[in-house]
């Protein structure tokens, strides 16, 4: 077994201190150049970001302070899910997929073959990869292996939701979307209309759901994804992501910044500022734990947060020291 060596290193990161506007708060302006694509925390205190490089960044405190970790490759990653404090996985381009059993102190490699865009994991045990050329991957050993299931379709896939272990859904390009209501086992794909590429999907519960997609597209179903209805949010950017709490209450961002707000359903949108307000700064997820507390990532290593639902925001301040040494097992 070829064991290779990564040299211990430290970096500090001075970051601002702390003020009160409307909004969201900046964390961490500096901590990395590189786009960040994904986010995901489990409680108010531990989330990880993952991005382009292979960078991981992971915090337990809410945000206050990140470390970065050795993901062992520079291939970029695509999308990150924990499903405890310790376990957790990442994909990305490449074909690569990362597991970690100790909250993202080490990370194995493995390799699925194709492009991961999304996973998703409903349990400890059973969890999703969706990916390029319509390629679908299912473990029900938490991740030990992984198998693929035939979707179908030879269209990329780009976002992966489960409500519980039998029924999820799937989007990808050309309006496509997919549902499964025997765990992945066989797929559908659904009428919906429109034909613009969906980057995000995501249910609120077992009839309503969001997807979201180009040219500021979003689509919502009431019925378990038997009929999608078109909402329009006067814009024509991209919205790669999209998130909601509950049946009314949800947000959608995208490229060039755009962040919006519903609290009807999707009848309505509120805009609010999220940061990212440079030329071709996109917001690439959207991560909630609750009404109040959320989560957004894009490019130039921006990670924001709301502790009010977006209605407040502050720039807040720490000093990022990081240490790496790291056996990585090929």
């Amino acid at each position: 077994m070829k064991k290779i060596f990564y040299t211990l290193f430290a970096f500090t990161l001075f970051q601002f201190s702390g003020f009160s506007q409307e909004g969201w708060f900046l964390q961490n302006p500096e901590l990395t150049t590189n786009t960040l694509q994904s986010l995901n925390f489990i409680n108010e205190n531990f989330g990880w970001v993952v991005g382009d490089g292979g960078v991981i960044f992971k915090t337990e405190n809410g945000g206050d302070s990140w470390v970065a970790q050795v993901s062992g490759i520079d291939d970029d990653l695509l999308d990150v899910y924990f499903v405890d404090e310790n376990l957790g996985f990442t994909v990305g381009k490449n074909g690569k997929c990362l597991k970690t059993i100790d909250g993202g102190l080490n990370w194995s490699l493995q390799n699925i073959g194709t492009e991961g865009h999304s996973i998703f994991f409903i349990n400890q045990n059973i969890g999703f990869i969706v990916g390029t050329a319509g390629k679908i991957y299912k473990t029900t050993n938490g991740g030990s292996n992984w198998v693929s299931k035939n979707s179908g379709v030879n269209s990329s896939l780009n976002s992966v939701f489960f409500l519980n272990e039998t029924t999820g859904f799937v989007v990808g390009l050309f309006g496509l979307i997919l549902k499964t209501t025997n765990g992945g086992e066989n797929w559908v794909v659904l009428p919906n209309g429109p034909t613009e590429n969906l980057y995000s999907v995501h249910f609120a519960d077992e009839n309503v759901g969001y997807a979201s997609g180009n040219l500021g597209r979003i689509l919502k179903t009431t019925d378990g994804g038997a009929n999608w209805n078109t909402i329009f949010t006067n814009t024509s950017n991209v919205l790669n992501s999209i998130f909601f709490v509950n049946q009314n209450t949800g947000w959608v961002a995208g490229n060039f910044g755009i962040l919006k707000k519903t609290t009807n359903g999707g009848m309505t949108w509120i805009d609010q500022n999220g940061f990212f307000s440079e030329p071709n700064s996109h917001i690439m997820y959207i991560d909630f734990i609750d009404e109040n507390t959320g989560y957004i990532t894009g490019s130039f290593g921006k990670v924001c947060q709301t502790l009010n639902g977006g209605n407040d925001w502050i720039i807040k301040a720490s000093n990022v020291t990081t240490a790496h040494y790291m056996m990585y097992n090929l």
